[in-house]
C-alpha cells in the first residue's frame, strides 16, 4: 500500500459529505461510458444510487488528509439469479494514485470477505485489521463468488479483472456491459 495511506471501512451513512462528493468525482470519470451505453446518467441519481442502495459497503483509502485515493463499493450479501454472491459496484482510483497496486489492494480486500480471498496477499496488502477482523454472515451464506459489471469498452478495466482471475458470464454480458466473476 502506498505510504499514509488509511485503509477504512464504511456503510453509507457513516461517509462525510467530502468522501461522498470525492467517491462521484471518481465515478463521474466513467459518464461518458455509461452514455454510450444507454444508462441514464445524472448526478442526484448516481448519489442516491451510492448511498441508497441497501446493502451497499466502501472501502475506501484515504490520503493523510482525508482525502479519497481510491475506494471500491459492494454489496456483501447479494443474489444474481438467486445464487448468493458479493457484488463489486464500483472500483476507482484517483488518476494521481494509480499504478500503485491501490485497485488491486481493494478488490483482494471484497475477495476476502467473500471468503474467496488469498489471505497472505490481503494480508501483506492491508496495514488495518479492522476490515479482516470482521467476520461476516455473507462469508458463511455466499459461494465465495465474487461478480461485477464493466463496461465493455473500459479495456484497461477488463484487462485489470482479468489478470485477477475474474472471467466473463456471457449469458449475462450484453454489448455494452460484461458480467465477471471470480470464483473459488
Amino acid at each position: 500500500m502506498s505510504v499514509g495511506l488509511k485503509l477504512v471501512h464504511k456503510v453509507p451513512q457513516e461517509l462525510t459529505e467530502d468522501e461522498v462528493s470525492q467517491c462521484y468525482k471518481l465515478v463521474r470519470k466513467l459518464r461518458p461510458m455509461y452514455i454510450a451505453s444507454r444508462e441514464p446518467w445524472d448526478r442526484k441519481s448516481k448519489i442516491n444510487e451510492m448511498i441508497e442502495t441497501e446493502g451497499m459497503e466502501f472501502i475506501l483509502l484515504l490520503t493523510e488528509t482525508g482525502d479519497v485515493a481510491a475506494f471500491v463499493s459492494f454489496i456483501e450479501k447479494d443474489y444474481l439469479y438467486d445464487i448468493p454472491c458479493v457484488f463489486i459496484w464500483e472500483l476507482h482510483v484517483h488518476p494521481d494514485f494509480r499504478r500503485q497496486g491501490l485497485a488491486t489492494q481493494l478488490v483482494y480486500q471484497v475477495l476476502e470477505r467473500a471468503g474467496n480471498g488469498d489471505t497472505e496477499r490481503t494480508n501483506k496488502c492491508a496495514d488495518s485489521n479492522e476490515i479482516r477482523d470482521e467476520q461476516t454472515l455473507a462469508q458463511e451464506e455466499n459461494t465465495g463468488r465474487v461478480y461485477l459489471r464493466s463496461f465493455r469498452k473500459n479495456l484497461l478495466a477488463l484487462q485489470f479483472y482479468e489478470a485477477l482471475n475474474f472471467h466473463e458470464v456471457e449469458k449475462l454480458s450484453d454489448k455494452y456491459s460484461v458480467y465477471m466473476v471470480h470464483e473459488p
